[in-house]
């Protein structure tokens, strides 16, 4: 038996090492795989983070404009507000100038059969 380990030990040798290099590459392979996927991870994480801050920018943006915009429309209402009051005085001088002149026509068609 030791006479064909003597004789087979270059090739024992081999085996052993093929046998350890083997779950060796495995351990290696593994260990890289969690490397590429925790630097996957870091740039998933990085990317949202610089998401998240985007957003949040572009909806104070959005909040400032409608704030503005809340300023404006209250703005429009009040001269909204005075149109209409001059359009309810318009309209009360127009009633007021109807009435004088149907006054005037009358008198005058009175007038007019009188002399």
């Amino acid at each position: 038996m030791v006479e064909v380990i003597i004789e087979h030990w270059d090739k024992l040798a081999l085996g052993c090492g093929a046998i350890l290099a083997f779950f060796g590459g495995r351990k290696t392979k593994v260990s890289k795989e969690k490397k590429e996927e925790a630097g996957a991870l870091n740039s998933m994480q990085t990317a949202y983070n610089e998401f998240v801050i985007d957003q949040k920018e572009f909806v104070k943006d959005q909040k400032m404009q409608m704030d503005v915009l809340k300023l404006d429309l209250l703005s429009y209402r009040g001269e909204l507000e005075g149109v209409k009051l001059s359009l309810v005085e318009a309209k009360k001088e127009i009633k007021t100038w109807k009435t004088k002149y149907n006054t005037l026509k009358k008198q005058f068609e009175t007038y007019k059969k009188t002399h």
